[in-house]
């Protein structure tokens, strides 16, 4: 499922769903700053889900967003006005963020989290309960 650029809402359904957020560019190719994503919504973003939030102006780090709480919902604002993502229903304390990998997790703890000395997760493409959403 691509969400591509625009205002999008995604619902991942049953079973491990990963969104992934990243702008892919060839080695030398020169970044397309008037990119956006738009204002998308995240319906069920819950046990099991990841969302990987990509490196988006190619400096190594994962650090070109912001997290806060609006109305009990998630909203992560991309930077230079590039869009944002609202995880409905799901609080900021409900979730943890790895900044070496750029992986959010829902964790369901009342504490958040930030992971740094964790690999990424590999999805499981060949299980059917997996399904990758990306959105470009």
């Amino acid at each position: 499922m691509l969400g591509d650029a625009g205002d999008d809402q995604l619902t991942g359904g049953e079973g491990e769903n990963t969104f992934i957020y990243e702008i892919n560019l060839p080695p030398d190719a020169e970044e397309n700053e008037d990119y956006k994503f738009g204002d998308d919504k995240i319906t069920d973003f819950g046990d099991g889900d990841t969302l990987i939030l990509g490196d988006l102006n190619g400096d190594n780090a994962f650090n070109d967003f912001t997290f806060e709480e609006v109305n009990g919902n998630t909203l992560i604002t991309f930077s230079d006005g590039r869009g944002s993502i609202l995880l409905e229903g799901v609080g900021r304390d409900q979730i943890s963020f790895n900044d070496q990998t750029g992986q959010v997790t829902f964790t369901g703890n009342a504490n958040p989290q930030v992971a740094t000395d964790q690999d990424p997760q590999n999805p499981d493409l060949d299980d059917d309960d997996d399904d990758i959403f990306t959105i470009v």
